[in-house]
């Protein structure tokens, strides 16, 4: 038997096959009065097949094959379906298949829920939009303590992101990153003069932007930006030194284990530091890039704006002249956004934590994952 609790019509006969469910029905009773004008003088006008698509029962599609009534009211003159209350007449489904539908729709990708309710992917998406469309379209984050912004390049154009770094969650994907886009969601964000601080990449455009709506914020420069600057440069240094050497297996392994340069000196493998003490003895120029990236790492272990800035400086005062370009976006950096890049040791969040935009790294990895996934729909 199956769980109907569908009042108002009567089964007639059932079919069924290895992939549906099929119930032929039609209306049962009579309307007590017009829908639109509440009278009772009104007459039958025909009847309309109808297909309805319920819950799956047991791994199989549901359909109802609904013989409907019409009838046409003589006071108001209009015409009206037999009234069935859990019929959603926008979808041609029931009530509870669409309230099923409109809420795995915020869980899982419409393309798996299409396979899995029998409906076309665009039929998801319809059911989606119009119970959500106007919450997604209206609702406006109020602006959290700590702010990180971001932009990701996605689908062919650069996307802004902006997250709240206070709890870790995500607050807008913007279909552009451009500074009217960026201007136009600021100026509707409610509490900006809760921001704190804001972290982001040295970009001017966004320390513009932070200096016109948040201007009580602070601004701090994101670590992990910085320092892949200072990865960059020991690759550089590397490049320069294989360009240089004549042995093609010694070439091959600097270019195949150059990961080895990248990895911190606490997390070296055995194997991995008796490769970078070869190269030490084969090519000083690279031991002395890998130690000096592992100082300016340290110089983010530091207490204080004080100690970090006496660290920094010493750690200026160690670069060899002969490898000066490879670390001088580094020092440019510095010297254009020095208090920003400083300010990461003022800003302290709750928890003791210190603010950097890596939970907005994360989301942008996640994305990128969820777009891989989503080619070819």
């Amino acid at each position: 038997m199956l769980p109907l609790d569908l009042p108002g019509i009567v089964v007639t006969h059932r079919e069924n096959d290895e992939r549906t469910f099929t119930l032929h029905a039609g209306c049962d009773g009579r309307p007590e009065s017009c829908p639109g004008c509440q009278s009772d003088n009104f007459i039958g006008h025909g009847q309309h097949p109808q297909e309805i698509i319920d819950l799956p029962h047991h791994g199989r599609f549901m359909a109802i094959q609904l013989v409907r009534k019409r009838y046409r009211c003589k006071t108001c003159g209009n015409t009206f379906f037999h009234p069935l209350d859990w019929i959603d007449d926008d979808h041609r489904a029931t009530r509870r298949f669409v309230d099923r539908v409109a809420k795995l729709g915020l869980e899982r990708n419409f393309s798996e829920i299409s396979r899995e309710y029998g409906i076309s992917e665009h039929a998801v998406r319809e059911i989606f939009n119009n119970r959500y469309r106007e919450i997604i379209d209206t609702t406006r984050f109020e602006a959290p303590a700590y702010l990180g912004i971001d932009e990701l390049n996605i689908s062919g154009a650069a996307r802004g992101v902006i997250t709240n770094l206070s709890e870790n969650s995500a607050i807008e994907f913007l279909p552009k990153c451009t500074n009217d886009v960026f201007r136009d969601y600021f100026t509707k964000m409610p509490g900006r003069e809760n921001v704190k601080a804001v972290a982001m990449d040295c970009t001017k455009r966004y320390k513009d932007m932070v200096r016109e709506f948040f201007p009580k914020a602070v601004m701090v420069a994101d670590k992990f930006h910085i320092t892949r600057m200072a990865d960059l440069a020991v690759d550089g240094i590397r490049k320069e030194v294989h360009a240089g050497i004549d042995g093609r297996q010694l070439k091959l392994r600097l270019k195949k284990d150059k990961f080895v340069l990248k990895t911190r000196a606490a997390n070296l493998s055995d194997w991995q530091r008796g490769r970078l003490e070869e190269w030490r003895s084969d090519f000083p120029d690279i031991g002395i890039a890998y130690d000096l990236k592992e100082e300016f790492y340290l110089i983010y272990d530091a207490k204080t704006r004080q100690e970090a800035k006496l660290r920094f400086d010493t750690w200026r005062a160690n670069i060899p002249s002969a490898t000066w370009k490879h670390w001088n976006p580094i020092l440019t950096t510095f010297g254009n956004w020095d208090n920003e890049v400083f300010a990461f040791f003022d800003v302290i969040e709750a928890g003791g934590k210190r603010l950097t935009n890596a939970y907005t790294e994360c989301q942008n990895g996640l994305t990128r994952a969820i777009d891989r996934l989503g080619r070819g729909y």
